[in-house]
């Protein structure tokens, strides 16, 4: 059934509220609504099966509430204990992005976290930990040059000439330039002694100002503070583990050495179990109620989330095998099943699923189920494929616009430019449709035609919501996918180029991983894991002899190297800072492209 009004669709204290019938952009669009009213200044967690999945329903957020924050969690799925230096640009924004849930970063207008499953499952610093380490920097206020400075420095973030990406930060006479994590932006602190007279956001590409800020919230961009009596501790524990688990010293003394001896600690945020409070599973920040946690298709999400642990699994084991050091498995993810009991325990949450009567939402007879009975549009682009010289290029579109209008429904024609809204426009004032339109009273009396309007953001998709008395249709649904200009996927990062398989590699070919960077491909193995299962791998080689399996599962996660002439590149260390600057310019840079676009 449908609810009568937006609020019967909030959960109560001690229930779970189940939604079916809605696509990822339907739900944006519901949950726009329900953050522009009774959800106004609310924190909300969004778990989906997939990262893809994660990142569109940000996008779609993004476009429907421009007014809030909305970001995604990141689980550092990358394979741990590799090499990875501490403060790099996912520990900061994953800090960020858990700031935002925790309260400790202003969002006025509210805030939503949107987590893959298998991101969900990554522990994380307790709450109080976050907030008690979160500073607050307000123009106008005292607050001191060098304990600006000493907070940046202990909470993990990198001292550099020239602020570039996420957890960087400079000094230049009175003033300290920082990215803050889960930010979109860094920031200029402009002292004058220890008073702050401005606060601006700048850009990255040119180090030029934009605009002024009032405050900004500083949270840290690693997983505990590494102090003098927190190293010794770490070196100590970490001898331990090393002499009971039976590692080579010479594996496990260097680390343990960059513990004492205050150096640059490899892996600094997998070894926190060493040295920082015990984490805590996501679910924690929501345990007082404060924020709310919504799944979406609780079935796939939790068959995800096994399929993440079980490549985990596989990954540890492979540690295990080569005697590398590292922390157990559980001290830094939560298993899926014990995930999913505690989201079930939440004193308060929804489940969306797209088919009526998916189990998820109700707990021990308690809970209520609304479904809404929403459309897509995936057989509008099929139509639009085949020729007719009767009706015209876009004669499907029109016809499916009279349907749509005729049925009461206002619709929004969403186009990437306003460039393509004003041609679409155009070419649909052929057909007699024009933007505008009479819009009435639709549940009584008479039915009254729709409107028509154009839109320009980006959406991952469309739908007909008659619930809502409402249609959205994107440009990827009219004209075909085309190059996103949203931040997907990382495909526009320097040399890559699609391959078809893995016989277009030749051993020794320079090859493109899109968490790694550049690295060189030196064949395919078969590798067989201690629980009996057997794989093909990529074996890549990095700076410094470092080794990367790849599993063949993962293959559009690597690309051929396509560069200038026929130098070869310079490899990327793993876990280096180098791949996380250039993906941050990059990002910068489609960022301004999209903005002088629209």
């Amino acid at each position: 059934m449908l609810p009568e009004r937006l609020t019967d669709i909030l959960p109560g204290d001690g229930s779970l509220v189940s939604l079916s019938g809605l696509s990822l952009p339907a739900l944006a669009r519901k949950l726009s609504q329900l953050l522009s009213g009774p959800l106004a200044g609310r924190r909300l967690l969004v778990i989906t099966p997939t990262a893809v999945e994660a990142e569109d329903l940000v996008g779609d957020l993004s476009f429907f509430w421009p007014q809030g924050r909305t970001v995604s969690l990141s689980g550092l799925e990358l394979s741990p204990f590799i090499g990875r230096i501490s403060g790099s640009a996912p520990v900061a924004e994953r800090l960020g992005a858990l700031s935002l849930l925790a309260g400790s970063v202003s969002a006025p207008a509210g805030a939503v976290v949107v987590a893959p499953m298998a991101s969900a499952a990554r522990l994380a610093p307790s709450k109080e930990d976050l907030i008690a380490r979160t500073m607050v920097v307000a123009a106008g206020r005292e607050v001191g040059f060098e304990s600006l400075k000493n907070h940046l420095e202990v909470n993990g973030y990198r001292r550099v000439a020239q602020v570039e990406s996420v957890a960087d930060y400079a000094v230049r006479g009175g003033i300290i330039d920082v990215f803050p994590g889960g930010a979109d932006r860094p920031v200029r602190v402009d002292f004058f002694g220890d008073f702050v007279e401005a606060i601006k956001t700048f850009k990255v590409s040119d180090q030029r100002s934009i605009g002024k800020l009032a405050e900004v919230s500083i949270p840290p961009t690693s997983e505990g503070i590494l102090g003098p009596e927190e190293r010794r501790l770490a070196a100590e524990a970490l001898a331990d583990l090393g002499r009971r688990r039976g590692w080579l010293n010479l594996l496990w003394e260097p680390i343990a050495t960059q513990f004492r001896e205050v150096q640059a600690v490899e892996e600094r945020d997998n070894w926190s179990p060493l040295y920082s409070p015990e984490a805590r599973a996501i679910t924690d920040y929501l345990s007082s109620g404060e924020a709310l946690a919504l799944v979406f298709e609780p079935e796939r999400a939790l068959e995800a989330g096994k399929k993440a642990w079980l490549s985990l699994s596989g990954h540890f084991e492979r540690l295990e095998r080569e005697e590398r050091p590292h922390m157990p498995l559980e001290s830094l993810y939560l298993d899926p099943d014990s995930l999913w009991d505690k989201l079930r325990r939440l004193p308060s949450g929804l489940t969306v699923s797209r088919e009526l009567g998916v189990e998820g939402g109700e707990r021990d007879g308690q809970g209520r189920s609304f479904h809404f009975p929403s459309e897509d549009n995936s057989d509008l682009r099929a139509l639009m494929s085949v020729p007719r010289r009767a009706t015209g290029l876009l004669g499907p579109l029109a016809a499916r616009l009279r349907a749509l209008t005729g049925r009461g429904l206002d619709v929004r024609l969403v186009m990437r430019t306003n460039e393509q809204s004003r041609r679409l426009a155009e070419m649909l004032a052929e057909y007699d449709l024009r933007p505008g339109g009479k819009t009435g009273a639709r549940r009584s009396g008479p039915v009254e035609t729709g409107s028509l309007a154009f839109e320009v953001g980006q959406v991952s998709g469309g739908y007909i919501a008659p619930y809502d008395n409402e249609a959205l249709i994107s440009e990827d649904e009219i004209f075909g996918n085309r190059q996103r200009l949203r931040r997907r996927a990382k495909e526009e990062f320097r040399g890559l180029r699609g391959f078809a398989g893995i016989k277009d590699l030749s051993s020794g070919d320079y090859v493109v991983h899109l968490e790694h960077g550049i690295g060189q491909y030196l064949g395919l193995v078969t590798l067989t894991l201690s629980s009996g299962l057997r794989g093909d791998f990529l074996h890549l080689t990095y700076k410094g002899g470092d080794i990367l399996y790849v599993p063949v599962e993962r293959l559009k996660s690597v690309s051929k190297y396509v560069g200038p002439g026929d130098r070869a590149p310079s490899l990327d260390r793993l876990g280096g800072a180098s791949w996380d600057r250039i993906k941050s310019k990059v990002k910068e840079s489609i960022r301004e492209m999209a903005e002088e676009l629209l």
